[in-house]
């Protein structure tokens, strides 16, 4: 009987002991700040590891639909790590609607339409990237061929017959 009640209260002990301990370390992983957050998104993307970084800028995302830049650095994340490319579209659309967003988002929205197939929208972006980006950024991104490719794809898909 005696060792029921001794178990009993070591039972209660450890567990008013180990209970505020483990809830106090899940606040401390939860407290990273949204600065942080979005300070480690940009790490990743500059690193170009899309897929680690698409799930935090989503839960950026989630609290600032709205923003040009999220939706930019999101819509380029899901354009390399997710198989379906379509799903990349919208959010590089909405980025692009804005005048003061990164010139980038017009190669990637090209890019996006590209790998859509949708090869007239696709030049379209990669003019308007060549009319903001500088002579290295177009050189780099390979712009006049991209835009070969599109003229190429299009007549492609014109003489297509099932």
């Amino acid at each position: 009987m005696r060792i029921g009640i001794l178990f009993r209260v070591l039972l209660l002990f450890f567990s008013a002991y180990t209970l505020p301990v483990s809830a106090c370390a899940q606040v401390n992983e939860d407290e990273e700040t949204i600065e942080e957050r979005r300070s480690r998104a940009d790490d990743l993307f500059q690193k170009e590891d899309y897929t680690a970084a698409m799930p935090i800028y989503s839960g950026l995302l989630a609290n600032s639909r709205n923003s040009s830049d999220l939706n930019y650095h999101y819509g380029v994340c899901v354009l390399y790590a997710s198989s379906d490319k379509s799903i990349a579209l919208p959010f590089l659309q909405k980025a692009s609607r804005d005048p003061n967003v990164d010139p980038e988002v017009w190669f990637f929205l090209g890019r996006a339409y590209h790998l859509n197939y949708q090869f007239m929208s696709a030049m379209k972006s990669y003019q308007q990237y060549k009319s903001k980006a500088g002579d290295k950024q177009i050189t780099k991104r390979q712009i006049d061929n991209q835009i070969a490719m599109c003229k190429t794809g299009n007549k492609l898909l014109r003489t297509i017959t099932d």
